[in-house]
């Protein structure tokens, strides 16, 4: 799930109300809401430490002092928070190609995925976005026919390969980042790896991933929506 350029830091819309009219996001506990999800990226992190077992990699340091870890304003949070999961849900579906060799790694991967998908849905609308949609322009727009991965397919998420996926972590790679003697993010053909290889990459990818969306939530859902 990661930060767009571009829109990232762009003030939101209002809530939308949902298919048939009878509620709208007043009536959504949004607090609630982002716990849940902080619990689902702290979950995902365990989980695939878990699933890698010795293979996995370090936890990386972010330099949590810059500006996109430290947004001021609901609707920055918000914004930042939509880019990640946008982003999430698009790259665990270009990585799942890469899993085909183990039906059970990749039920996991798609099972984390769709649950990517589940925080994006609802982040787009609290955002007043379309439910498929994506904030940075041209890059993920399923409303923008023009686009050459989209295709002009408005009912399909647009995979998004490696390269794009740390072009838009960018913002957060900055400062004091270090991987820790874990592995750097890999090419668009996780280096025509195969077999348990390829499988161990994959995952390590995703756990940069989720190492990143945990520590923007630990960080930021507290702030914002505090137990009381």
């Amino acid at each position: 799930a990661l930060a767009a350029t571009g829109l990232a830091l762009a003030a939101c819309g209002g809530g939308n109300s949902n298919h048939n009219g009878a509620n709208t996001t007043a009536s959504v506990d949004v607090g609630k809401a982002f716990r849940d999800i902080k619990t689902d990226e702290d979950n995902h992190v365990t989980f695939l430490k878990t699933a890698l077992g010795a293979s996995a990699r370090p936890a990386p340091t972010f330099d949590t002092t810059l500006g996109v870890f430290n947004p001021t304003t609901q609707a920055q949070f918000y914004a930042l928070a939509d880019a990640l999961e946008n982003t999430g849900t698009g790259a665990y579906t270009y990585a799942a190609q890469f899993l085909v060799s183990n039906p059970a790694v990749l039920v996991a991967g798609a099972s984390i995925g769709l649950v990517e998908g589940r925080h994006a849905g609802f982040l787009n609308a609290i955002t007043g976005r379309p439910l498929l949609t994506d904030p940075t322009p041209g890059q993920n727009d399923m409303n923008d026919p023009t686009n050459p991965v989209a295709g002009g397919n408005f009912s399909m998420e647009v995979p998004q390969p490696p390269s794009v996926v740390v072009a838009r972590a960018t913002p957060f790679l900055g400062g004091a980042f270090s991987l820790n003697g874990g592995p750097p993010p890999p090419n668009d053909t996780f280096g025509g790896l195969s077999g348990a290889a390829l499988v161990t990459a994959v995952l390590n990818y995703a756990l940069l991933l989720e190492y990143l969306e945990k520590t923007f939530y630990d960080l930021n859902v507290p702030k914002f929506f505090p137990l009381t």
